[in-house]
């Protein structure tokens, strides 16, 4: 779309283009097929749980002047850093170790050595220049902040993949004017953010704790290696997005299904209100909102015991959206028909293509 002497144009008649085809799927009912009435439910569920978090959390934020002081003071640090990038947890840690043992630059050329696309890697493009604590991830930040000088991190989960980080150095300057309209501005919504996950969480603690959440510590730990290893399978070769995990198990003959399968009618969780069996927990789980992570076992358990926490925790707050009307509100529907038209236009682009013959 950027080629040619008009992009924009191009791009506006694509966006055009979609939506007619999505109009002719409407026109033969595409939106009423299990996988785009999958998608809509996850997706209207999502905007309720996000529309409770606004309303409950968020609303009980207040920026001080405190706040805002501590923020400058951060900016008042600038440290450069080094980095190593590796596309799994074992690959980090032999990194790490190759750090730890040999130095940086040992470690920088085991990396170009063994990434494919690295081996033209240099020591300086893995260096930052002095950059403020509130230009990193704060993910990045959150694993570093206390990192002693010159001393490697372990690693840091971070966008599909992991990071090894290192201070090298720190630059501290004074506070001194005070901050203008803008600068004001800017600071009270990096603190207002921070304030609300920091309220979400508690609002989902005490949610949850409410509940009085207990787990069944036999079928658990059973669900829990029998999960691992079947979905370690099944995801390799692809996931229908539309079912839930018990639905895929359903229609898989793997032994690895089975073994879950055979678990169906088992108590694995229960709170002051219900009880959940296996197959009820797998039904019921929204696994496309909150995927297990399968990039290592010691991900997939921390994901696999916060799952059962965000069952209890989405099925309340949606409650408690649909009891104020918040499945009503405009911007709500308006968000659900733009995807809506999206996963039509996408089905019915599938459809065609697959009617489509291409002889020798």
């Amino acid at each position: 779309l950027k080629q040619g002497s008009d992009p924009q144009m191009a791009y506006l008649e694509r966006m055009i283009a979609e939506q007619l085809l999505a109009q002719a799927g409407y026109r033969i009912s595409l939106d009423s097929l299990a996988l785009v009435q999958g998608q809509i439910k996850s997706l209207t569920e999502e905007l309720l749980v996000g529309r409770v978090f606004e309303e409950d959390a968020a609303r009980s934020v207040v920026v001080t002047p405190a706040d805002i002081d501590s923020l400058r003071r951060l900016d008042a640090i600038q440290i450069a850093l080094r980095f190593l990038p590796a596309s799994d947890l074992e690959s980090a840690e032999q990194l790490r170790t190759a750090y730890v043992e040999n130095g940086f630059y040992s470690a920088v050329a085991q990396l170009s050595a063994s990434e494919e696309g690295m081996h033209h890697l240099r020591p300086q493009d893995l260096e930052t220049d002095l950059v403020s604590p509130s230009s990193l991830d704060p993910v990045v930040w959150e694993a570093i902040r206390t990192l002693p000088l010159e001393q490697v991190s372990s690693p840091i989960s971070y966008r599909g993949g992991f990071l090894l980080v290192e201070v090298m150095d720190i630059l501290r300057t004074p506070i001194t004017a005070e901050p203008g309209v803008e600068e004001w501005a800017r600071y009270e919504q990096v603190a207002f953010a921070e304030k609300s996950r920091q309220a979400a969480r508690s609002l989902i603690g005490r949610t949850v704790a409410d509940r009085d959440l207990r787990l069944k510590k036999e079928a658990y730990g059973r669900l829990e290696q029998a999960l691992w290893n079947w979905l370690s399978i099944s995801e390799e070769e692809g996931t229908q997005d539309a079912l839930t995990l018990w639905q895929r198990l359903e229609v898989d003959s793997t032994s690895f299904a089975r073994t879950i399968l055979d678990m169906e009618a088992k108590p694995i969780m229960e709170t002051s209100d219900r009880s959940w069996t296996v197959a009820e927990f797998l039904a019921e789980y929204p696994h496309d909102r909150y995927p297990l992570s399968l990039r290592s076992g010691d991900e997939f358990r921390s994901d696999y015991y916060d799952a059962f926490g965000l069952l209890v925790r989405d099925q309340l707050f949606i409650q408690k959206a649909l009891d104020q009307g918040f499945d009503a509100a405009p911007e709500l529907l308006s968000e659900v028909e733009r995807w809506t038209d999206k996963w039509v236009y996408e089905v019915f682009k599938l459809q065609v293509e697959n009617t489509v013959t291409v002889h020798e």
